[in-house]
């Protein structure tokens, strides 16, 4: 194990919090500790980190593989608070392997104090997989002191903040006693795909008796299945789970110092089966060294286990800062400051369901959605089953190349269609309307006369009815820009655009040297104004006619150029 000592005060007495981040991610097909959720390109660990500070968690280990640690670092640590405490620790496949094994063959007694010591190299094995959360525990042991409580969390999943404080109030009025945060069943398990679940068995005063982890749980509609070995049980959608939120002592070294030579002399030769901190307290319940207490949660927790999870989390995490629950950014000292909010899509209030809403949660930084545009436009045009063309199409119009026109459609001779293209329910496509291929319109939009459209977006009902240029652009739901607007999308110069952040003079290498404007949800843009390449507009913002518009403007702004 190396150690790497972050931001630290030696002075300060601290409420440690412990993050298992080591994990293989061989499910998800990739190092989802780094993925990216939120707005402004947050991972799911920067929400639980932003919880536990707010619950009085105030230094922070992270338990990681050496191989992630640039990753870690650049898409993590970088972007921290700098008064954040932490540390990083380090679990490698040989960590106190030989030391276990020559106990175990009777070479050697060693005192469990010992943990931060090793020795020797892995022995001869086909392990690649880590050895679990229980072994990731012991490589994080020299970080912890003797009578010191601490909490431990996965870095992949959401926990809440009621989570965080349950736990770290319990720490610090009950010392001694083991905890672990509860959730219900129904509210853990994704939609789609299977997930790991470490089911609880109660007693009435509500302390753990019996913890069994389910390596395949999923859902079918309300119901809730299990596989265990050749069979498949059903499990109730209220039975209480860990989610591997755990309040514990140092004591739990000594334990898990025990249990990781148990599991070595029965699965040395095995290249899969994982030393889990479930089955270490399951060993402790059994044998009756401690009570461990369930604190209800009382919201729903999620994570990233499967790849198709990524959509629903992203919803979440956008939901949430919609709500106000979270800021954004989340931490201001970030080098990434605030852009206004655009585009709203959870209870969208244009219609009964938010169009695009997918592609729009794939986009880190706003502009991100225009690198996205070509692929996702590809697999929504070739996932289209049955006719593309539903609306009726009257003589004098043009379409050539993959378009889709959905039902309702109103499209006036003159009209020139070249695909891709993607075209909503009851659009209105008025004569002589140009469009150059990688539209993106959701329902009820207008494209108007002498208008050119081209590598854009329209959401729901947004409008540029009259001789208008929209080029690398979106317009935001029931947008409308008046006759005359051209969204200029290239620099004379030909260089890369740079977008200006909102209230700072900062600006971002958007690399794109095509780039129009992003324009928020109910912006009202005057005849015959220009916006300049890169400008961001936040939503129920107006511009006056005639104006010349550059830069970022916060939501509501009134322009008069």
């Amino acid at each position: 194990m190396r150690l790497d000592q972050g931001h630290q005060n030696a002075h300060h007495s601290a409420m440690k919090l412990l993050v298992l981040a080591a994990g293989i991610g061989s499910r998800f097909g990739g190092a989802k500790q780094i993925i990216e959720v939120g707005p402004n390109g947050e991972t799911l660990l920067e929400y639980s980190i932003y919880d536990a500070r707010k619950a009085g968690f105030d230094e922070i280990i992270f338990l990681i593989r050496p191989d992630i640690e640039a990753d870690f670092r650049s898409n993590i640590l970088s972007r921290l608070p700098s008064d954040l405490r932490y540390s990083l620790a380090y679990q490698t496949l040989d960590f106190l392997l030989d030391k276990a094994l020559a106990e175990i063959n009777g070479e050697k007694q060693l005192d469990p104090r010992e943990l931060g010591q090793r020795e020797g190299g892995l022995a001869e094995s086909k392990r690649v997989k880590p050895w679990g959360t229980a072994h990731a525990l012991l490589c994080a042991g020299e970080l912890f002191k003797q009578g010191e409580a601490f909490a431990v969390i996965n870095a992949d999943d959401y926990y809440g903040r009621r989570a965080f404080e349950a736990v770290g109030s319990n720490l610090f009025n009950n010392p001694g006693e083991l905890c672990f945060a509860g959730y219900r069943l129904e509210d853990v398990v994704p939609a789609s795909g299977t997930v790991s679940r470490a089911i609880c068995t109660l007693s009435a005063g509500g302390y753990l008796e019996k913890i069994i982890e389910h390596k395949k749980v999923w859902r079918e509609g309300k119901r809730f299945f299990s596989e265990q070995g050749e069979s498949i049980v059903e499990l109730s959608p209220d039975a209480a789970v860990s989610m591997n939120f755990w309040g514990l002592d140092y004591s739990i070294f000594e334990y898990a110092w025990q249990g990781w030579k148990e599991f070595l002399s029965r699965y040395i030769e095995s290249p899969t089966q994982e030393f889990l901190l479930p089955d270490l307290i399951q060993s402790i319940v059994e044998k009756k060294r401690a009570r461990v207490r369930m604190l209800p949660a009382s919201e729903r927790s999620f994570g990233l286990t499967n790849p198709e999870d990524l959509q629903e989390v992203r919803r979440r995490i956008f939901g949430f800062v919609a709500e106000g629950v979270y800021p954004s950014p989340l931490f201001g000292s970030w080098k990434i400051k605030s852009f206004p909010r655009l585009w709203h899509f959870a209870d969208n209030e244009y219609g009964e369901c938010a169009e695009f809403e997918d592609l729009f949660m794939q986009a880190a930084m706003p502009w991100d959605v225009l690198k996205l545009l070509d692929s996702y436009l590809r697999s929504r045009l070739d996932a289209v089953s049955g006719e593309k063309i539903r609306s009726s199409i009257p003589k004098g119009v043009h379409i050539e190349g993959d378009v889709f026109i959905d039902e309702g459609c109103i499209i006036e001779e003159g009209a020139f269609i070249r695909g891709p293209a993607w075209i909503g329910k009851g659009c209105e496509i008025r004569s002589h309307c140009y469009i150059r291929g990688g539209l993106l319109a959701g329902s009820g939009v207008v494209l108007g006369h002498a208008s050119e459209f081209k590598h854009c977006i329209l959401l729901e009902r947004a409008q540029a009815p009259h001789f208008n240029y929209v080029g690398d652009s979106v317009l935001g739901h029931h947008a409308h820009i008046g006759a005359g607007v051209i969204l200029s999308n290239f620099r004379l110069d030909g260089k890369p655009i740079r977008a200006k952040c909102l209230d700072s003079r900062e600006k971002f290498e958007t690399e794109l040297t095509k780039f129009g404007a992003l324009i928020g949800d109910n912006c009202e843009i005057g005849c015959n104004s220009v916006l300049n390449p890169g400008t961001i507009l936040g939503e129920r913002s107006i511009v006056m006619p005639m104006s010349l518009v550059s830069g970022t403007w916060p939501l509501e702004s009134r322009i008069d150029i």
